[in-house]
């Protein structure tokens, strides 16, 4: 009896567990209520909470404050009653109904601290070209230059225009690594790398059937397989590695012309009027492109898209680097063959009409004759004269203005190419390369 009269006489014994409710408020929304007070869960455990009949789910609890969602319920009053985790209730009254208007705006309230600097905006458009400084003072005297009165003179003896050095069977295709020139042997299924400061024989190595094009990828040499329709990728500074000979594609035929724009292999295919396009770092074809005309022969990369030039159908063609797609066709000489691009204009090489056709960045085009070079095949840049390799010798031209500056005999030739400093010619019929 004594210790009932004791819990009887200490109110808060009874007021620990018994919940009270101070308020209860319906968000914006219409979707919880969130409810502030005491005692809601004295032993950590969540309560339990209902609206009229309707139990309610608890989303987040303390002891002092619980939030409950609210499910769609009709305008009126109801009985919010909470049951906290000893089970003492609570009864609130509350009452829903249509959201009443926004009340007047608040003054405003005093101006925060100042927030961190955020971070700098994007750079500015560069401003206008300031004027010239003074001229500097002149610098010292170069060395003398070469004597070019005797370069000149020494130009007209055929003794001094041209060194040879032995390769392989019908030379075709020609290409420079930067240190070798990698001649194929379309004869014999070789390819022949030679050392381009004194044209030493370092090897001869096997390619496909029929090698016709060479092409360097930074890396690996490239050798296009004219009978078989692949390509093989040799390892430049191991050449008898052969790294991979891939195929070019489902209907493609005779293979003949090779570029490479940076990370792709472009591959001409004569015979089934199309470009295959492959992976340079796996071989993979990527696609196979019409060559927009007929019988595509030689193919050249600009930097940004892929120049085709197509025998039959005399024209070139360029086509998107990024997807193949046929972007312009300009109309050139009979036969056109090879191609090659100056830094602003594409060079084509007519063999039907023997002359070359510049197309000029802005799409006009102009040709030039060169009598002296039957059956032009092969074009070359050297960042300052266009070379064209045609029967029995080679016309150097000036790229500025197509003038013909000289013609230079040599054994017979289709493939050109230049090392830096000089020009190398494929002799077909020979069995050498000629060094001018």
């Amino acid at each position: 009896m004594a210790a009932a009269a004791a819990l009887a006489a200490s109110p808060s014994a009874w007021s620990a567990t018994t919940p009270l409710i101070y308020t209860a408020v319906v968000n914006a929304a219409g979707t919880q209520i969130t409810i502030t007070g005491t005692d809601f869960s004295p032993t950590t455990l969540a309560p339990t909470v209902t609206l009229g009949s309707t139990s309610l789910t608890v989303t987040s609890f303390s002891n002092t404050t619980v939030v409950v969602s609210l499910p769609a319920k009709p305008a009126g009053s109801y009985s919010l009653r909470l049951t906290n985790s000893n089970s003492q209730q609570a009864t609130f009254s509350i009452t829903l109904g249509a959201a009443g208007p926004a009340g007047p705006q608040g003054p405003a309230g005093p101006t925060g601290p100042q927030g961190p600097t955020g971070p700098p905006g994007s750079q500015g458009a560069p401003g206008s070209q300031g004027n010239p400084g003074p001229t500097g003072p002149a610098g010292p005297a170069g060395p003398p230059g070469p004597d070019t009165v005797s370069l000149s003179i020494l130009r007209w003896y055929g003794a001094n225009q041209a060194t040879t050095f032995a390769v392989g069977t019908n030379p075709v295709g020609i290409a420079f690594d930067g240190a070798s020139m990698w001649v194929s042997n379309n004869g014999d299924g070789t390819i022949t790398r030679l050392q381009a400061n004194d044209g030493t024989v370092l090897g001869t190595y096997p390619a496909g059937a029929s090698p016709r094009g060479v092409a360097y990828d930074g890396a690996n040499i490239w050798v296009v397989n004219a009978t078989v329709n692949s390509v093989t990728k040799l390892q430049g500074n191991n050449p008898t590695t052969i790294l991979g000979t891939y195929p070019l594609g489902g209907d493609t035929g005779q293979p003949e012309g090779i570029a490479f724009d940076g990370a792709h292999i472009w591959v001409t295919n004569n015979s089934s009027n199309n470009v295959t396009e492959l992976q340079a770092s796996t071989g993979a074809v990527l696609n196979v492109y019409s060559s927009g005309g007929t019988y595509p022969r030689g193919v050249a990369f600009d930097g940004t898209n892929v120049w085709v030039t197509n025998y039959t159908s005399g024209n070139v063609v360029e086509l998107s680097g990024s997807n193949g797609a046929v972007l312009n066709t300009f109309s050139v000489g009979s036969h056109p063959t090879g191609v090659a691009f100056d830094g602003a204009n594409i060079w084509v090489v007519n063999e039907g009409s023997n002359s070359v056709t510049e197309v000029l960045a802005n799409g006009t085009t102009q040709s030039f004759n060169v009598p002296q070079s039957l059956y032009p095949y092969g074009v070359v840049f050297d960042g300052s004269y266009i070379w064209v390799a045609g029967t029995n010798n080679v016309t150097k031209l000036q790229a500025s203005t197509g003038a013909i500056v000289e013609v230079i005999p040599v054994a017979g030739q289709i493939g050109v190419a230049f090392d830096g400093a000089n020009i190398w010619v494929a002799n077909y019929s020979t069995k050498t390369v000629s060094k001018l």
